[in-house]
C-alpha cells in the first residue's frame, strides 16, 4: 500500500509539472491577442500606473490560427526596459508580431500585436503575481 502511494504521489506530481508549463516564475501567463499599434514600443507600467523597471521583452514567431499564447517561445530578438520602463523593437517582417514581457513578481503577458497605422504605442501593463 505504501508503495501504491509513492507511485500516485508521483504521477500527480508529474501531471503538475506539465500543467506549469503555462507558468512563469509561479505566476500565470496573460494573454492579449490582436492588439492594434503602429509601433513595437512603449512604457510597461503596473496596474498602479507605475513604470516597471527590469522587465525582459521578448520577440518572438506567432503561431498561425487563434493566438492562446505559447509556453516557452523560442526567441528571435530579446531587449530590456530602460530605468523609466520604455522599450523599442524594430517589426519582424510582416504584419504580426508576437511580444512576451516578464519580470519578478509580476504575471508574464504575451501579446499579439497587428500593424495598423495611427494605433500608436503599445501600453502594456502588468499584474502583480500571486
Amino acid at each position: 500500500m505504501k508503495r501504491l502511494s509513492i507511485v500516485l504521489a508521483t504521477v500527480a506530481l508529474s501531471a503538475f509539472a506539465n500543467v506549469r508549463g503555462l507558468f512563469a516564475q509561479g505566476n500565470e501567463l496573460v494573454v492579449m491577442p490582436n492588439i492594434a499599434a503602429s509601433t513595437l514600443s512603449g512604457v510597461v507600467h503596473d496596474r498602479n500606473g507605475d513604470p516597471l523597471e527590469d522587465v525582459t521583452i521578448t520577440l518572438f514567431s506567432c503561431p498561425s490560427g487563434e493566438f492562446r499564447g505559447l509556453a516557452g517561445p523560442k526567441a528571435l530578438m530579446t531587449t530590456r526596459v530602460d530605468a523609466g520602463g520604455r522599450f523599442h523593437l524594430d517589426w519582424p517582417k510582416g504584419k504580426n508580431a508576437c511580444l512576451q514581457f516578464q519580470t519578478r513578481g509580476f504575471n508574464t503577458l504575451q501579446m499579439e500585436i497587428r500593424r495598423s497605422r495611427g494605433a500608436g504605442n503599445l501600453k502594456p501593463v502588468l499584474n502583480f503575481g500571486m
